[in-house]
């Protein structure tokens, strides 16, 4: 992968991150979650962490 490519990866990441920040902030002021909600939080939790080893992946990349 080159270092454009990988840029705009970090990048796209990044807009996804500030993404769930909001939805993850306007799930926080709600005092109680339907189900549905609850589900949306975990997978949101879930792809955060998927976010996070790429970029430890793409970070290796960039070193070699």
């Amino acid at each position: 992968m080159d270092q454009r490519t990988i840029r705009e990866r970090v990048s796209s990441l990044q807009q996804e991150v500030a993404r769930i920040r909001e939805e993850n902030q306007l799930y926080l002021t709600k005092r109680h979650h339907h189900r549905a909600e609850e589900v949306l939080h975990a997978d949101r939790e879930a792809r955060l962490l998927q976010i996070l080893e790429e970029l430890n992946a793409l970070t290796k990349k960039k070193l070699s």
